[in-house]
């Protein structure tokens, strides 16, 4: 299971459905994420995503929201809300487009 920490103002636009992406620096801390880059989620079942609000407890279950990655790209930031976090940098970032799971495990997403 892939782990994003969220800032609320992001983590509240995921809660509400207004949020489908998610930005990660295009670098070696990330590198993990190339193994999804173009990867076709019809032939191979696509990874679950937990976004935490900050650094939540694996037991704060009301500040997590779990997702199926759509696709993963690599993309310029230019134009995406990681210039919000990063407004100087102006190189790639991977792009992690997601769906909300209604329940998983127990968990809910509200």
């Amino acid at each position: 299971m892939l782990v994003f920490h969220l800032k609320r103002e992001f983590f509240e636009k995921v809660k509400q459905g207004k949020k489908t992406h998610e930005y990660r620096r295009w670098s070696n801390k990330y590198k993990y994420l190339n193994n999804y880059v173009g990867a076709d989620f019809t032939k191979v079942e696509a990874p679950i995503i937990r976004l935490d609000l900050g650094y939540a407890k694996i037991t704060e279950t009301k500040k997590q929201i779990f997702a199926q990655m759509v696709s993963c790209r690599v993309v310029d930031a230019k134009g995406t809300d990681f210039q919000k976090i990063d407004p100087q940098y102006n190189g790639k970032v991977y792009d992690v487009e997601f769906k909300l799971i209604e329940n998983r495990g127990g968990f809910r997403n509200d």
